[in-house]
């Protein structure tokens, strides 16, 4: 770190309890931000109420005047801080910064934080929103100009398969999100795809998620709680995709299905389905990569 260093962003990852307490100890932050409880880690930590345990574990190494910055939304955070300056973000009427009036336009989207005024960022979904937020209101609290805030948004570049639109061959649209996936993430993808308008074929490619523990199966047939008929086919990958595809099947009557057991065998459907009326989601655990498949459908 520059020994003129104004302010330093740390990001505190952890896969256990005990992981981010050390950092934040280490670091002994003004500011703490917990931006969701997903269900990443199940495995080590069981349940989401033990990854919220964890992740509250910032708390530890935090300034005695420090602020805390969190989704208002998540009840196993707002119903455990309480000795902080604490700023809940989120869409619901209670929050302290209430995040509304959100729009799409192609790739990049709007809305509204509190009374700070309307923002837009090139990329979308409604988490994207809400991660905006929370580094909005902390530009606000600390005097930072709202025209500096929305320029410095509308700098930001996400990381590589990340929620990456692309065109492949036959002019289908392409949505490579496959880096790694949860079930909150993968459902959180297909709730934004759902969001864009225009074409006659929705496709959810979807694969394996790992390291969700006891509750795997659960989990993934979750996924068919966010899967409406505004989806028009749903591919899955690999043996425990398939759990999707079989409530899916069960649950969803009228949306085409088709589970494969390996990317391979998925090849010739999808370049069955790609034409310019057709949008493609790809999300899955890193194990899987399939940006390989999307790589196929660009050549």
């Amino acid at each position: 770190m520059p020994e003129d260093t104004e302010v330093l962003i740390l990001e505190m990852g952890m896969s256990g309890l005990g992981e981010i307490s050390l950092l934040s100890n280490l670091a002994e932050p003004d500011v703490a931000i917990i931006t969701n409880i997903g269900d990443s880690h199940l495995e080590q930590l069981k349940t989401r109420e033990g990854i919220a345990t964890a992740k509250l574990e910032i708390l530890e190494g935090l300034k005695p005047n420090g602020v805390v910055v969190i989704d208002g939304d998540e009840p196993l955070l707002t119903n455990r801080i309480v000795e902080n300056d604490l700023i809940t973000c989120g869409f619901n009427e209670e929050n302290d910064i209430l995040i509304s009036n959100v729009e799409i336009t192609g790739t990049e989207m709007s809305f509204c934080v509190g009374s700070f005024g309307e923002y837009k960022i090139k990329t979308i979904g409604k988490h994207h929103a809400k991660n905006a937020s929370y580094v909005i209101s902390l530009g606000a609290r600390y005097e930072i100009p709202v025209e500096d805030i929305q320029a410095g948004l509308l700098e930001v570049d996400l990381t590589g398969m990340r929620f990456e639109m692309e065109q492949g061959k036959s002019e289908v649209t392409l949505i490579n999100d496959a880096y790694n996936a949860s079930p909150t993430s993968m459902k959180a993808a297909i709730e934004t795809l759902k969001e864009i308008e225009g074409l006659e074929q929705y496709v959810v490619v979807l694969g394996d998620m790992f390291e969700l523990g006891d509750e795997e199966e659960a989990l993934h047939r979750s996924v068919v709680s966010v899967i409406d008929e505004s989806i028009t086919h749903v591919i899955t990958i690999g043996e425990k995709a398939a759990w999707i595809a079989d409530e899916c099947k069960r649950k969803r009557k009228k949306i085409k299905v088709h589970a494969y057991a390996n990317k391979d065998e998925a090849v010739s459907m999808l370049n069955e389905l790609a034409n310019e009326e057709t949008i493609m989601l790809f999300k899955s655990s890193r194990k899987l990569q399939l940006e390989t498949l999307i790589l196929q459908l660009k050549q």
